[in-house]
């Protein structure tokens, strides 16, 4: 992941059930 990707909003050490409901909630991926 670049540095500033905004996925990293997302927390690339979150769960993948976390992660899933951030990218649905934000959109960022």
């Amino acid at each position: 992941m670049a540095k500033g990707d905004p996925c990293d909003l997302c927390g690339s050490t979150w769960g993948d059930v976390d992660q899933e409901i951030c990218g649905r909630r934000y959109h960022f991926c």
